[in-house]
């Protein structure tokens, strides 16, 4: 999965950031491990089809958190668990970008 630095620094309680584009499938996937030091976490749908995330669980349709095109999730307080991602169509874009503390590795 590529990577690309966004943000950072060595002062502690800095954040470190990169960017991931997922590309989706119609199989169950993990898009980012689990970490207890995410910072923050943004999840967009750059594609024109609905897809599904799961915290720390499998994804599936109509039980894990619906992304429309378009549309994002940014939560406030970011889980630390692994996200699992599922498409409705294959090989299209989700655009992730996870930070964590500078202190943290």
């Amino acid at each position: 999965m590529p990577t690309r630095a966004l943000a950072g620094g060595d002062t502690p309680g800095a954040r470190r950031c990169a960017q991931f584009i997922v590309l989706l499938a119609t199989t169950n996937k993990v898009a980012l491990p689990a970490n207890p030091a995410r910072a923050y976490l943004l999840i967009q749908n750059k594609s024109p089809v609905v897809f599904y995330i799961g915290l720390g669980q499998a994804a599936s349709i109509g039980g894990g958190i619906e992304i429309a095109p378009g549309g994002s999730f940014e939560p406030q307080f970011p889980p630390t668990e692994d996200i699992q991602i599922l498409g409705t169509y294959t090989n299209q874009p989700a655009l992730i970008v996870e930070g964590r503390y500078a202190w943290s590795t």
